[in-house]
């Protein structure tokens, strides 16, 4: 889904960043998933143990993953997705952001038991 947001978010002047917290070992079969999958930019891999890049990232971040981080210019955490994100979930938040909305928050799918049926 990410993937497919690329050029919509690239032409709203946001940069899409991939971070992976495999472990080392996986390393090179995330780089061929992420590959396989249209990706050519770069692709990140947070450093083990992982506490310290979950606390930078969101010191509330239980770890659930996918996880999905918004941050403005200055390197401030405005919005974070725990869990599962969609596009129109995503949008409305990148959109109200865009347009000097104050929309700091966060969305915890991640934590809501039972199936995804979004």
């Amino acid at each position: 889904m990410l993937h497919g947001l690329r050029s919509a978010l690239e032409e709203k002047s946001i940069d899409l960043l991939f971070i992976s917290v495999d472990s080392p070992e996986s390393h090179a079969a995330a780089e061929i998933f992420f590959r396989e999958n249209g990706e050519n930019g770069p692709i990140y891999f947070a450093e083990r143990p992982l506490g310290k890049f979950k606390k930078q990232m969101n010191p509330e971040w239980p770890g659930m993953l996918p996880a999905t981080f918004l941050f403005d210019e200055q390197g401030e955490l405005r919005f974070f997705w725990g869990g599962p994100a969609y596009e129109k979930e995503l949008m409305p938040i990148i959109d109200g952001f865009l347009a000097g909305e104050q929309i700091d928050g966060s969305a915890n799918f991640g934590l809501s038991p039972g199936k995804d049926l979004r």
